[in-house]
């Protein structure tokens, strides 16, 4: 279990990123700088985790040809 406690969402996003080897576009700056509260499985698939991610109001990650792109 990887927890974030306050962290931004680049934070989390990095880490997702050396966990999954998935590349990470930012298409708005500002939600770059969000900070959560989240941990997630490294068991679990990235799907489920972007799945979790996208529950939040302001996030919306899509995956696209192995690239996550972060609006």
């Amino acid at each position: 279990i990887v927890a974030f406690d306050n962290a931004e969402l680049c934070e989390i996003m990095d880490s997702i990123n050396n966990i999954y080897n998935v590349d990470v576009v930012y298409n708005n700056e500002a939600v770059k700088h969000l900070h959560l509260h989240f941990q997630f499985d490294t068991n679990n698939l990235l799907s489920d985790v972007i799945h979790n991610l996208n529950m939040f109001e302001k996030i919306n990650i899509k995956e696209k040809d192995g690239i996550l792109e972060v609006e």
